[in-house]
């Protein structure tokens, strides 16, 4: 899956919506905006199938985004597993809680039909293709996309013109010595997908390990690999390998990594919390581009998803080729936004900010055993497993050690 248009056919028109990036939130918003809109651009930089950094679980909004969208995830195969548990670890003290209505799927099936779904709604999509910049020309009132699309253009300049452009391309980079200079500065995200049969993680379960330079899931996947997304502090990551800090968090739980993981490729994010404007002149930013707290409790996708929805709300109310159509679609779509996701922004980064302090989080995880109503605060859609003191996937040496 590369491209539908050459890029003679690109350039020779005047689109309605460039999409950059076909994430969930540049995939869903594209399908939307087709419903209104005539001519509508996908573009993003790689070909599939890609690994994209964790994103595999799924939480009750964005199954229920999905449906909205009409997204059959089983079409293509066996349906995604349903998560119906979560393990969380920290200096001994393991908490268990029953999950409902989230399951866990790999990036490259999810991604893959997603853009499927929009190429079925007529929405052309151009893989391969790298925008270098977005202008906004004033004469003629479009956006100028210039682009370079590969391999088989031979990565030759392009200039692609549009009416609105929708950034969805994700996490920027930000450079490490800035993000160390922050009062609580952002962690760093990696992520890899590794092949381990052996280790004992069951289909269904997340395993989240809490440590004092940061945290790691796992959950396997439908191909039975295993997922792995951590959030680290820049600060422990000085002078060692990715593999390395995720190790130590492994170590400081007692726990036995899967045996790959020396030898995983992991990629990575920094800044992993972090917030952009949702508009300006040039283009309106949806997902990850528009903003970004670590959902330690898996619900990237379902604001990513939710976003999108919000923006193609605005666009069918507003004419996007009228001279104020901008700001009139920008402020519909700040407002919704910002109803919509920033109780759980609000949420999660508090969240985030008490698994930084050790004595904060084992006082937690202890409460939450007394309190059950204090797990369904922090974690919507879980409640206290009955048994949550034992980690069912653990080793049996393990276990020993618990009791």
């Amino acid at each position: 899956m590369i491209s539908t248009r050459t890029a003679a056919s690109l350039t020779s028109m005047t689109w309605d919506a460039v999409i950059i990036g076909a994430g969930p939130a540049g995939s869903a918003i594209a399908a939307q905006l087709k419903r209104s809109l005539k001519r509508v651009l996908l573009v993003d930089r790689r070909t599939l199938p890609f690994h994209k950094l964790c994103g595999c679980c799924l939480s009750p909004q964005a199954t229920t985004e999905l449906d909205t969208l009409g997204v059959d995830l089983s079409s293509g195969g066996r349906p995604p597993d349903q998560l119906t548990r979560c393990t969380f670890r920290s200096s001994g003290i393991a908490l268990q809680l029953n999950l409902s209505q989230m399951a866990v799927i790999s990036r490259e099936r999810l991604d893959a039909q997603l853009i499927e779904h929009a190429m079925n709604c007529d929405v052309d999509f151009q893989g391969s293709t790298t925008i270098k910049k977005v202008e906004w020309d004033q004469n003629t009132k479009l956006r100028l996309l210039h682009a370079e699309l590969l391999p088989s253009h031979r990565g030759d300049p392009v200039t692609i013109r549009s009416h609105a452009v929708v950034d969805a391309s994700g996490l920027p980079s930000t450079p490490r010595a800035k993000a160390a200079q922050r009062f609580f500065a952002p962690r760093i995200g990696l992520g890899a997908v590794l092949r381990d049969d052996q280790f004992p993680l069951e289909r269904g379960h997340l395993k989240m390990l809490i440590a004092p330079g940061g945290y790691c899931g796992l959950v396997r996947l439908e191909n039975n690999c295993i997922d792995i997304a951590a959030a680290l502090d820049v600060s422990s990551m000085h002078g060692r390998p990715p593999w390395q800090g995720v190790d130590a968090i492994f170590k400081h739980n007692s726990c036995d990594p899967p045996v790959g993981l020396p030898r995983a490729t992991f990629i990575g994010k920094p800044a992993l919390t972090r917030r952009s404007t949702l508009y300006d002149q040039r283009c309106y930013r949806v997902g990850d581009a528009a903003g970004y707290v670590e959902p330690l409790t898996g619900e990237g996708i379902g604001w990513a998803l939710r976003g999108a929805r919000e923006l193609a709300a605005a666009f069918e109310q507003v004419d996007p080729k009228q001279p104020d159509a901008t700001q009139q679609i920008g402020r519909r779509y700040s407002r919704g936004y910002w109803a919509a996701l920033q109780r759980d922004f609000r949420r999660c980064r508090l969240l985030t900010l008490a698994v930084r302090n050790r004595h904060l989080w084992n006082l937690t995880m202890k409460a939450s055993r007394h309190a059950p109503a204090l797990i369904h605060r922090i974690f919507p859609q879980a409640t206290l497993h009955t048994d949550s003191h034992e980690d069912q996937d653990a080793s049996p040496r393990q276990k020993v050690e618990e009791l």
